[in-house]
């Protein structure tokens, strides 16, 4: 199991205590967030790609939201399911879960329009909180291992600071 896996799936703990044992957390909890969590674990994702996805996964849950709250008749059901398939082709995301997360309004009834839009903007962008820690964790953890084998050091790379190097010993 590498380190990424293992942030994941404590991420996932922590978010599902959170919304068990918290009554107005319990959005924060929904079936997508485990697909996303598999997606982005699993995608090697530029920074502006995966800034299109949680922004569309944003987007599509506040559609969904207000849709939902308009009428929760077939409808509705149906034209928010068009238009999330229609942006998501448009839009290039490639990102399934997006259209699983339009549909949650539907099955999980929310009392307010926000309470959903926002636990799917916290707990996404924590999502990527916790990806960026494990890739450092796992940057930093090789480094160490090579600096205590007398191999190499951490050095500045090209893409900036927060994607070490290594350098060999004699460069």
């Amino acid at each position: 199991m590498n380190s990424k896996t293992l942030v994941i799936c404590l991420y996932l703990l922590l978010i599902y205590w959170l919304s068990v044992h918290y009554g107005t957390l319990h959005w924060f909890f929904y079936p997508s967030l485990g697909a996303f969590s598999f997606l982005l674990m699993h995608r090697t994702f530029h920074l502006r790609e995966l800034g299109k996805v949680v922004a569309g996964a944003v987007l599509v849950s506040t559609i969904s939201s207000v849709t939902y709250h308009l009428s929760s008749g077939l409808l509705c059901f149906l034209g928010t399911s068009l238009l999330t398939v229609w942006l998501m082709t448009r839009l290039k995301w490639n990102a399934p879960p997006i259209l699983a997360l339009s549909l949650v309004p539907f099955f999980a009834h929310p009392d307010t329009v926000w309470s959903f839009p926002v636990a799917v903007a916290v707990t996404l962008l924590g999502l990527m909180l916790a990806i960026a820690a494990a890739l450092w964790l796992e940057a930093w953890s090789v480094s160490l291992v090579r600096l205590m084998a007398g191999k190499a050091w951490f050095a500045p790379s090209e893409e900036g600071p927060a994607t070490p190097r290594l350098k060999q010993d004699g460069l």
